[in-house]
């Protein structure tokens, strides 16, 4: 309960200092999906096309260019 409050309060300092947006991502299956909607969150899937992707172990170091070091 201790960091929802921490990150809850620096969200809140973040938008009186003028931070006019925040993107995060929901796991489809996550029923906290309808919390956030209610709360005027926009599912960017749906709305603007976005795909989110992710590289990892030797497609990211193959992407960069990157030598394995280990």
């Amino acid at each position: 309960m201790f960091l929802l409050k921490v990150v809850g309060v620096a969200l809140t300092e973040a938008v009186r200092e003028g931070c006019s947006r925040l993107d995060f991502h929901v796991l489809e299956w996550n029923h906290a999906r309808a919390f956030y909607e209610r709360r005027g969150a926009v599912n960017l899937t749906a709305t603007e096309s976005w795909c989110y992707y992710r590289l990892r172990g030797q497609a990211l170091t193959g992407f960069t260019g990157a030598a394995s070091t280990h």
